[in-house]
């Protein structure tokens, strides 16, 4: 028999500890505004939590790769939250155009913020959230968009994938190639979660470094989601895919 008095039959004293899972974000931006005058921007984005310093109201949490001439990159890098319905979680976004191989934010151009909460991106429609990014110090500039990419996982599994990765090539094949690897989503996308450096092909073949992904980060802990590895050219030009799981 239930008692209505403790429906959830917790004892006297003990608390309700409310079910997590892990989020992890992946970035993507578009139409970013162009502040160089020769080329196109080379973006990168910062992931902030808030903090409870006053002084400091926003945490660093990491940033992602840089994406070189590129106004709509897709970064690999991706943030991985422990997520909680009732906890607020507030997050900010900034996005910068790369001047040098400074760490500090203040050497490269800023191109615009975002603020939001993890609430608010995994309770959007499809769990994908896309933001304005706006630039105080430049109202009139269009700085563009941030697409926001959210994966849930309940798995505490903490699994890794080692892989390596030889190509033949075509005898007229481009001189430079990377792998990408990418995952498919819920909404039948497909996410990038691996980039390798661009490699110089020997003749016929390319050899890659060998690689090691969390089964998290490869497959949101669901082994039975298809893969897709790409080998891709110089320019972004896709040379030859395979799927599989």
């Amino acid at each position: 028999m239930v008692d209505v008095n403790n429906p959830l039959g917790f004892l006297d004293g003990e608390e309700y500890v409310a079910p997590k899972s892990m989020v992890q974000l992946h970035l993507e931006g578009f139409k970013l505004a162009k502040l160089d005058m020769t080329s196109k921007s080379d973006p990168f984005a910062v992931l902030y939590v808030r903090s409870t310093n006053p002084e400091k109201p926003w945490e660093e949490i990491g940033r992602t790769e840089t994406v070189k001439n590129n106004e709509n990159p897709k970064f690999v890098k991706a943030f991985d939250f422990e997520y909680a319905f009732e906890k607020m979680t507030e997050i900010r976004i900034e996005v910068y155009d790369r001047d040098s191989g400074s760490e500090k934010l203040a050497d490269h151009d800023y191109i615009g913020a975002s603020e939001t909460t993890l609430v608010q991106i995994v309770t959007s429609p499809g769990q994908t959230l896309v933001l304005s990014l706006e630039n105080e110090h430049k109202r009139r500039l269009k700085s563009g968009f941030i697409k926001i990419n959210a994966e849930q996982s309940t798995s505490a599994q903490k699994r890794s994938f080692f892989m390596d990765f030889g190509v033949r090539l075509p005898k007229k094949s481009q001189k430079r190639h990377k792998l990408t690897i990418s995952r498919c989503r819920d909404d039948g996308s497909w996410q990038v979660v691996f980039q390798s450096e661009m490699v110089r092909a020997l003749e016929t073949s390319a050899r890659f470094k060998s690689i090691s992904l969390s089964a998290q980060d490869l497959c949101g802990n669901d082994e039975s989601k298809p893969i897709l590895i790409r080998l891709v050219g110089e320019k972004e030009k896709s040379l030859a895919e395979t799927q599989t799981t």
